[in-house]
């Protein structure tokens, strides 16, 4: 349900920048996909998936386990991490992020955090879970 719902949100997304909607379900196949496979979107591209997942809100419908919130910040994360593997340009999502947050000693990634996955787990909250 995640993955799907995921995929139709950035489908959409993609399709509004120009892509079609063939190229941009086969694109997201493969950005979803576990594997070491590179995404095959361009630096416009992973702007337009990175600009999206920054403004996606997110709603659970059933209330219920938490279950389907935190399946979808763990799969946002998988994907920003896939994303940033190929282009410099999730770092430029998380410094913007991290300039609205207001305590200015949060904005720094933590000093003993040598992957960022804590950093970046620390962005996605700009994502909404409403």
């Amino acid at each position: 349900m995640v993955d799907e719902s995921l995929k139709a949100y950035l489908t959409s997304s993609l399709v509004k920048a120009g892509l079609t909607e063939a190229d941009a379900q086969a694109g997201l196949e493969i950005l979803f996909a576990y594997t070491e496979r590179d995404h095959p979107f361009n630096e416009r591209e992973v702007r337009v998936l990175l600009d999206a997942i920054h403004v996606c809100k997110i709603l659970d419908p059933a209330c219920g386990s938490g279950a389907f919130p935190m399946g979808m910040l763990h799969k946002l994360v998988f994907i920003i991490h896939k994303l940033d593997r190929t282009t410099h340009a999730g770092n430029n999502f998380r410094s913007t992020t991290a300039t609205k947050i207001p305590d200015p000693s949060a904005r720094e990634p933590p000093s003993l955090q040598s992957s960022g996955i804590l950093w970046t787990t620390t962005m996605i909250t700009a994502v909404s879970f409403i």
